[in-house]
């Protein structure tokens, strides 16, 4: 794209509506290639929300489990 801009401003164009039109053109690539990586950033945001949500799910997974072991443990302990 650089390439293109630099030859945009070397040539002299005499049609007003082809240097209008190349310039929408990179524009429109500009923001073409903004809104893809703006769909990119969300994308990985949402991605790393999901692992968060996933690790602290595991954590009170593994809480859960150590509770119900230390309650068996004294249950056990109890009876005898």
């Amino acid at each position: 794209m650089n390439i293109i801009l630099f030859c945009f401003n070397f040539v002299r164009v005499k049609s007003v509506r082809f240097q209008t039109v190349v310039r929408v053109q990179l524009l429109g690539q500009w923001a073409n290639i903004g809104a893809n990586n703006l769909a990119h950033s969300v994308q990985r945001a949402k991605i790393d929300v999901n692992l968060f949500e996933r690790k602290k799910e595991r954590e009170r997974e593994r809480e859960r489990k150590k509770m119900l072991l230390i309650q068996q443990i004294k249950l056990c302990c109890a009876k005898f």
